[in-house]
């Protein structure tokens, strides 16, 4: 052995060597029974015999401690949704973000967090929880508010107390004005004790309780632009009676308020400012085209507007609800109140219109044709300076939808012609250099016609604006839908600006094809991210209204004036049409050799 080696050679002691002889000395040894030995030996499987299809498994012992770290994770991971929801209501407030999207946002955390809490369900309903209370008259401890209510216990046991006594379709509880206490929204929760937060809680939900009991039974069938807390608290009281863990999220109703205080119903005044443009503009369009009719929109076809003016004037005219409390003897109180006091039901009322209305604006452009006729004409007149007004909506529409023109926007007379039968239907192959044929081919697309924007927030089309549609949204559908075209804040812009302005400015910008990495760290996303993420698409991927596109009369007739003549002289328009030199007549001879091979 080299000597290098002799040094590193462990030194074996004897101690160590009996050691090793001794090991399985303590083991006994057993003879096997006679009845084991005796026992007939197993039958083979046949050959071919499949396999036995049982399957087994460990039991899985799931004691309390299990059911309290799962029930500890779940109201983690709820606290984290509803952090992002207090932060989206706070950008809402400062004017970052829309209605719309906080609204959906909201409702949207909710499906999330009911999809959580139903996983979880089986293993927690095996056990209970204590009531331990500091003094007999309070609801709870409230020695440990703070820590209660961030796992919504307050809530929980409220809504407990109250659908017990308002269980069933006909009970509808009333409490007098200041049983509870009275909200005051200027006072600056901040600064108030444990105590106090808790009385102004209760005192707002045991204010809002009865008027959403009063909703649910005086409307018992549930409405597709309905909050998912308005319709679990419906199944709640008139069906199960049951207060499932995700219903305690009700405290996001509170959440809004605490954020928003004396500045709550701005919600409403938001609804109702767009509602209102969208009345004027579907009253306008229907006067104005009472006697115009084309083929493709035939007169039933107003009905849709019609209904949804009724929808509209359901948030400007009279209040429906006021009505039924009134019918039912309860206090009437001030008009469109429910509306002002739930912000997010104001918000999802607010896409249901909003959504609808782009849908039947884009099917009623497409059918007349008005948008594009006009969008054409007016580039035709603005490219040859025969006029020196701009109009700023079309303007907009050319941004938003790119592909207007198909293709570039034209800017020679040719051009113009070119892409305005392009739009109409016709084959790009018309156009063609070594053409033989000059008739007008046909495109197997048709006639070009608008196409919704925003297909992140059309996404949501089906959820709030048709009835029976699927409610159980899980973090794997949001990521589907984040898919079709997420927007991404730019924390560096956003700072800069922020730097520079004084003010919390933030900077979002379209996500371009992702990456593979990219796409590996979206499926990381937690439900909290989801929930930003679809809180900043929403917001600057949801259109402005195309209602002042609808109706272009008013400057229609400042422009066309002014280039109407103009545009005869440069004969850019088809011979036979309004602008363009009159056809000549026909030979009778070539009508009536038409006739006869038409025999």
């Amino acid at each position: 052995m080299p000597e290098s080696l002799k040094n590193i050679e462990p030194e074996t002691k004897p101690a160590d060597a009996e050691k090793l002889s001794n090991l399985f000395d303590k083991l006994g040894l057993f003879e096997p029974s006679e009845d084991f030995l005796n026992a007939p030996d197993a039958t083979p499987s046949a050959p071919g015999e499949p396999p036995s299809a049982a399957r087994y498994e460990t039991e899985r012992l799931q004691d309390f401690k299990e059911a309290f770290l799962l029930f500890q994770l779940l109201v983690q991971d709820m606290g984290k949704i509803r952090a992002v929801i207090l932060e989206t209501w706070s950008g809402y407030k400062m004017g970052m973000f829309d209605l719309v999207s906080a609204s959906v946002t909201t409702n949207t955390a909710v499906d999330i967090a009911r999809r959580m809490e139903e996983d979880t369900q089986p293993i927690l309903d095996k056990h209970e929880e204590p009531n331990y209370k500091e003094r007999p008259d309070d609801f709870l401890n409230l020695r440990v508010y703070d820590v209660a209510e961030k796992a919504f216990w307050p809530t929980y046991l409220l809504l407990e107390g109250f659908c017990a006594i308002a269980k069933g379709r006909n009970n509808l509880p009333q409490y007098k004005p200041g049983h509870y206490g009275t909200y005051n929204p200027l006072n600056d929760r901040s600064k108030m004790t444990d105590r106090e937060k808790s009385y102004e809680d209760r005192a707002l939900l045991m204010e809002m309780l009865p008027e959403i009991n009063f909703l649910c039974k005086a409307v018992p069938k549930p409405m597709s632009w309905e909050d998912e807390l308005t319709s679990g608290l419906q199944k709640t009281l008139c069906e199960t009676g049951k207060i499932p863990l995700w219903l305690t999220t009700v405290h996001l109703w509170l959440d809004t308020h605490h954020t928003l205080r004396n500045e709550v119903s701005r919600a409403y005044n938001d609804l109702y400012e767009a509602a209102v443009k969208m009345e004027g503009s579907i009253k306008e369009i229907l006067d104005f085209h009472r006697s115009l009719r084309v083929d493709n929109w035939p007169r039933s076809n107003d009905m849709a507007f019609k209904i949804l003016l009724e929808r509209i004037e359901w948030v400007v005219e009279e209040d429906t609800l006021q009505d039924a409390r009134r019918r039912a003897g309860w206090p009437v109180g001030q008009p469109f109140d429910w509306l002002k006091q739930h912000p997010i039901y104001a918000g999802l009322y607010l896409y249901h219109i909003k959504s609808t209305f782009q849908e039947m604006g884009i099917t009623f452009v497409g059918a007349w044709g008005s948008v594009m006729y006009a969008g054409h004409l007016y580039n035709a007149v603005h490219q040859e300076k025969l006029i020196n007004t701009r109009w700023d909506d079309m303007e907009l529409l050319f941004v938003l939808h790119e592909n207007f023109f198909v293709g570039d926007r034209p800017k020679t007379p040719d051009d113009y012609l070119k892409r305005l039968v392009l739009s109409l239907g016709a084959s790009a192959s018309t156009f063609a250099k070594n053409k033989r044929n000059q008739q007008i081919g046909k495109s197997k697309r048709g006639p070009r016609c608008l196409t919704e924007l925003a297909p992140i927030a059309r996404m949501f089309h089906q959820r709030y604006c048709e009835t029976g549609a699927r409610t159980d949204l899980a973090p794997e559908d949001l990521e589907t839908i984040l898919s079709k075209g997420m927007w991404e804040e730019n924390e560096e812009e956003s700072a800069e600006m922020s730097a520079a302005d004084g003010q919390d400015f933030r900077v979002f910008a379209r996500s371009k094809k992702p990456s593979k990495e990219q796409r590996y760290r979206r499926r990381r996303f937690t439900p909290p991210k989801l929930l930003q993420a679809l809180r900043n698409s929403l917001g600057a991927t949801l259109p402005a209204m195309p209602a002042h596109m609808w109706h272009y009369k008013s400057f229609a007739a400042v422009w066309i004036q002014q280039s109407l003549t103009p545009l005869k002289k440069y004969n850019t328009f088809p011979q036979g049409s309004p602008l363009g030199p009159k056809a000549p007549k026909p030979d009778k001879s070539c009508i009536a050799k038409r006739r006869r091979y038409s025999r």
